[in-house]
């Protein structure tokens, strides 16, 4: 608190005296008038992340920067956007099976489906845990369902899912406004530790209405919206955007979200139109409903590298290096490949680069010696095993690929003690740019968590990967995944196909890697080169020879 209150303060300093003792307007000069880009890092980043209410949604706190922000007075109204079956209910019951288990209380009201179907959905996606939140189904008997919950166990949370019976006729507003008193009453009455958090879906506010009450539509929206607030309760509300008898509720509800489609309709997307009281990340985010997952958020490109640049990227290793096979070293005048690198291998098909790969992603790591000297330090050792690897391939499926060690002993030997994972993509439109990079980001992370960090991420096939995956034909793909990669500490390497390096996809990673090689065939010889195009110290180009045996084994 104490922090957030300093940069407030600061903030309302800067802005009052900023200009004092500066030169006039037109005297100022035009590097002075410059405006950055990136966004600055406000006050209101360090409120949500110390006060913002987190989600369990995968993907949904880097959207809001942190978390959603609770109002401190009240309180708060979300609605959800989106045409039909743009995911807004699998969406909105992802959020209150997320709040209850928590220990706190959610109610999901459903006016077009029977409680059981909410039920039948909640097992499908996966969002039932027995162990943190009960389930009620309930109709009329609301508060007698709240009391026996809770009664029950006090110290779970509860969902409540109170769904339309086929002879039931709702006189919506009203009903709402007395139910919502019936939970306060509920609530004060059951003995326990009460429920701070509380929180109110309605699905959908279409299916309400407003003629009962007379005035303005307008002002009928508004005592609806005033009805979950005055209460306290965190009330999310789904809307169809077609509907234009309910374009006035973006303008009193404190959070919009829109639910989409992308590129036709194989990639939905989520985006926030509005949020007040505190930033988000801007754009659309593409999403995907899965069964026994729900709902996973991928946060964009730019979002991601507004997560990246708040963090330092790794160096050069001075100290680690990963020797280069055979007699490569002289040839090349290339002692190795520094750790926490990139490196690009690309060259025609069958001219090696696979294999040159996996044995310089399976090689253990040699402390380097330098010319001054002439010893490795003491007390440390000469090297040092890979701790774990991983392959993401865009073209070969991870059968074919292990299929083909096995014809190299040696290679096949290294490869399974270097605990190597796979992770394979197929053809398809649905697999997204901000997909593919949260996956990778999240398996590191969970490999450092669970005790056994990757150190060198592969890719191969990188030249199919924008023909298979059109939507990682983005400006943003390439240059965000090195930047990811130099954050997380890791080498990589990247193999691709091709004869030219100079168009498609070598083009665009030959600008941000560390090493370039480019491997090729010589006539009719058994025996592959291998060029060196770019390394950290540029230097002169040497050309070298290297050979597989039957083993496996690069000389």
């Amino acid at each position: 608190m104490g922090i957030y209150l300093f940069l407030r303060f600061s903030r309302v300093l800067r802005g009052r005296f900023r200009w004092e003792d500066q030169p006039p307007l037109a005297a100022r000069t035009q590097v002075e008038e410059g405006v950055s880009a990136l966004r600055p890092l406000e006050y209101t980043y360090l409120e949500t992340k110390m006060f913002g209410a987190m989600s369990a949604i995968r993907g949904l706190n880097s959207v809001f920067r942190g978390g959603i922000l609770p109002k401190a007075h009240g309180g708060r109204t979300f609605v959800v956007r989106g045409k039909p079956g743009a995911g807004k209910s699998v969406f909105a019951l992802h959020m209150m099976a997320d709040l209850a288990s928590r220990g706190r209380f959610a109610i999901y009201f459903s006016f077009e489906e029977t409680a059981n179907d909410i039920f039948d959905r909640l097992w499908k996606y996966g969002l039932i845990d027995q162990e943190r939140f009960a389930v009620a189904l309930v109709g009329a008997e609301l508060e007698n369902a709240i009391r026996a919950a809770r009664a029950a166990d006090p110290k779970k949370g509860l969902l409540v899912l109170y769904g339309r019976e086929k002879s039931d006729k709702f006189d919506l507003l009203p009903e709402v406004e007395a139910v919502v008193h019936g939970i306060e009453v509920a609530m004060r009455e059951t003995p326990g530790n009460d429920w701070r958090w509380r929180a109110l879906t309605l699905d959908s506010i279409n299916a309400l209405e407003f003629g009962s009450r007379s005035g303005p539509h307008r002002f009928t929206i508004q005592h609806l919206v005033d009805v979950i607030e005055r209460k306290g309760f965190w009330g999310l509300i789904v809307s169809e955007d077609q509907d234009e008898s309910f374009a006035s509720l973006p303008y009193l509800a404190d959070t919009v979200v829109n639910l989409g489609f992308g590129t036709g309709r194989h990639v939905r997307t989520l985006e926030v139109e509005k949020c007040r009281t505190q930033n988000y990340q801007p754009g659309p985010h593409a999403f995907r409903i899965t069964e026994g997952r729900g709902i996973v958020i991928y946060p964009s490109l730019r979002a991601v590298q507004s997560s990246l640049r708040r963090r330092v990227p790794s160096t050069l290793s001075e100290q680690w290096m990963i020797p280069l096979p055979g007699s490569l070293p002289q040839s090349l005048q290339l002692e190795g490949l520094e750790e926490k690198t990139a490196t690009l291998l690309w060259g025609p098909a069958n001219s090696g680069k696979t294999l040159l790969l996996v044995h310089l992603a399976t090689a253990p790591s040699r402390r380097c010696v330098r010319a001054n000297d002439g010893v490795s330090e003491s007390g440390h050792p000469d090297t040092l095993p890979s701790s774990g690897s991983l392959l993401v391939s865009f073209q070969t499926w991870e059968a074919k690929f292990v299929q083909t060690l096995r014809r190299y002993p040696a290679l096949k030997k290294r490869w399974e003690s270097a605990q190597v994972r796979l992770r394979w993509y197929s053809h398809g439109d649905n697999i997204t740019s901000g997909q593919v990079i949260a996956e990778i980001w999240q398996t590191l992370q969970k490999a450092r968590r669970a005790g056994v960090p990757i150190d060198r991420v592969m890719f191969h096939g990188v030249n199919a990967a924008e023909e298979l995956l059109p939507n990682l034909n983005e400006a943003l793909f390439w240059p965000t995944l090195l930047d990811l990669l130099a954050t997380e500490a890791v080498t990589s390497f990247f193999v691709a196909d091709g004869e030219d390096g100079r168009t498609g996809v070598i083009e665009k990673l030959r600008g941000g890697v560390d090493y370039a090689m480019h491997t090729y065939r010589q006539g009719d010889l058994p025996s592959s080169c291998i060029r060196i195009e770019k390394r950290p110290s540029f230097r002169l180009q040497q050309q070298a020879e290297f050979n597989i045996d039957a083993t496996g084994a690069v000389f």
